[in-house]
């Protein structure tokens, strides 16, 4: 088995580190990179799923089937499942890094609990390009995978049109995947930033992020609470600015989050506790309730 076709599902032949990125620019060599690890994924007794985006079921299966990997029963049994970009990472028109790591942990561990031996998973990134709201968070979660739990188990292969994908954001890609396809190859990425420090400098995609300004008003009033707290960084802050200048609901919904805030902070803290207190409160609970009452 060439490098090409190692599997990245569980065992001793998946080799160091299950999560891979795969550039290219045409859909043949993606399923040139799917058929043959899909099939040793599904002989391993891993579960199999596919998230697509431009690609749909039936043209995977007739691109699968056409590579040596039919699907056909695995679709019917479980074994290989698909779901659309809309159903996972594009949930509610926006990308949220938490809920899609929760996710992929839940199903790994679904797929154990099917009597699966692990879950070998590949995704069509296809659409980042379109500036989706959260997508600045991408590359934060693209690290997060590495350290998902049960990682041994599980294997998940990012696929990347180049015909699509801002040319900065590759190299930054690369640095947040032990693995790497590109050119027909898979190989360890020399490029991957292991190290909990290294980590800690991996970027936020903002130029991936549409303005806040050009946020329909039920996704910017995700974004008020941190504009009240001053949590926001400075470009976000200032077109959260703009747009309440110019809206008038999300300005009133601002105030109402002031004055939440302004009344949390004047609570008063609780007086200290009277002397007696918890020897009475314990010897209620010793003496149990009183039945006359």
């Amino acid at each position: 088995m060439d490098s090409a076709t190692e599997p990245l599902g569980p065992g001793p032949s998946a080799g160091l580190g299950r999560h891979l990125v795969s550039f290219t620019d045409h859909a043949e060599d993606r399923f040139d990179l799917l058929a043959p690890i899909f099939r040793a994924a599904l002989a391993q007794g891993c579960r199999c799923l596919f998230i697509g985006h431009r690609t749909t079921l039936p043209v995977l299966r007739d691109a699968l089937a056409g590579r040596g990997c039919d699907v056909t029963d695995p679709l019917v049994s479980g074994q290989f499942r698909f779901l659309t970009a809309e159903e996972t990472y594009l949930q509610g028109g926006c990308f949220d890094a938490d809920r899609m790591l929760d996710s992929w942990g839940r199903a790994a561990v679904s797929a154990r609990s099917d009597g699966c031996s692990g879950l070998c998973a590949s995704a069509e990134v296809t659409w980042l390009h379109q500036r989706v709201p959260g997508s600045d968070r991408w590359l934060e979660y693209e690290y997060r995978i590495n350290e998902l739990d049960g990682l041994d188990q599980v294997g998940v292969m990012c696929l990347y049109d180049t015909n699509t994908l801002p040319a900065w954001l590759a190299p930054e890609l690369a640095k947040v995947h032990p693995l790497i396809h590109a050119d027909g190859m898979v190989r360890a990425n020399a490029e991957f930033a292991s190290g909990a420090d290294q980590a800690a400098d991996v970027p936020l995609a903002e130029d991936l992020e549409p303005a806040a300004d050009r946020l329909p008003c039920a996704q910017l009033a995700l974004l008020l609470s941190a504009y009240v707290d001053g949590q926001l960084i400075r470009r976000r802050r200032d077109e959260v600015a703009r747009h309440l200048r110019a809206c008038e609901v999300c300005a009133e919904k601002l105030e109402s989050y002031r004055t939440l805030k302004a009344g949390l902070a004047s609570l008063r803290t609780p007086g200290p506790v009277t002397p007696g207190f918890w020897d009475a409160l314990r010897a209620h609970l010793a003496n149990g309730p009183d039945p006359s009452a």
